[in-house]
C-alpha cells in the first residue's frame, strides 16, 4: 500500500487497511490490536461493536508518513460511533439474518 493510498483513507480506517500498511495478515493485525501491540507502536486502535477501527492519522505517524494530505484533525475515538463507518463493514453481510434468528429464539430486543 502506498503512502498516497493511506493518506486518502477516511479519518478512521479498518484493520484490513492497517494490516496492508504494515505488511502482515489480518489475523496478525487483530492479535496486535487485542494485545496492545499497536498502541505501543503509537497506533490508536479501538473497537466499535465486534470490529476494530484505527485512527488513520496515528497510523500515518507510526509509519512516518507526513499527514499533509489529510484534511482536518484526527477524531477523538470516544466520539466515534458505528454510524461513522459503512454499515456493511460494522455489521457484516449476515448480521440481519443472525439478528432475526436471535429474535425468534429470544423475542425482540428491548
Amino acid at each position: 500500500m502506498t503512502a498516497a493510498e493511506l493518506a486518502a483513507q477516511p479519518p478512521v480506517t479498518t484493520l484490513a487497511v492497517t494490516a496492508k500498511a504494515f505488511g502482515v495478515g489480518q489475523s496478525t493485525m487483530r492479535q496486535w490490536a487485542a494485545s496492545g501491540h499497536l498502541e505501543r507502536r503509537g497506533v490508536t486502535a479501538f473497537k466499535v461493536g465486534a470490529q476494530w477501527r484505527v485512527v488513520t492519522s496515528s497510523l500515518l505517524a507510526a509509519l512516518g508518513i507526513p499527514q499533509t494530505a489529510m484534511a482536518g484533525p484526527a477524531p477523538d475515538p470516544a466520539t466515534i460511533t458505528a454510524f461513522d463507518t459503512p454499515a456493511k463493514e460494522v455489521d457484516g453481510p449476515h448480521t440481519t439474518a443472525r439478528r432475526r434468528a436471535a429474535q425468534r429464539r429470544n423475542g425482540p430486543a428491548a
